[in-house]
């Protein structure tokens, strides 16, 4: 039987921030290293301005681990009510 591994990280992008969820040990502990103790956080995720995304996004991906679980909210439609 194969069991898939969770990922590492998932990601969620909303409008001009996005949320960042160690999901492993090994993504808790990379986060700790690499993310300032008192960044801001919601929901349990940190919280992260874009301009900063690639560069988190390049040190997990070095790191050799994963984020699999991407969500883009930005992409989501609204329906309004007349």
């Amino acid at each position: 039987m194969h069991i898939a591994k969770i990922s590492d990280f998932a990601l969620t992008l909303e409008g001009s921030i996005a949320l960042l969820w160690p999901q492993t040990d090994e993504g808790r502990a990379w986060r700790s290293e690499h993310i300032d103790e008192f960044a801001t956080e919601f929901a349990s995720g940190v919280v992260i301005e874009h301009r900063y995304l690639g560069d988190i996004v390049n040190g997990i991906h070095e790191a050799g681990l994963t984020i699999k679980d991407v969500i883009d909210t930005r992409k989501t439609t609204c329906l309004e009510s007349e």
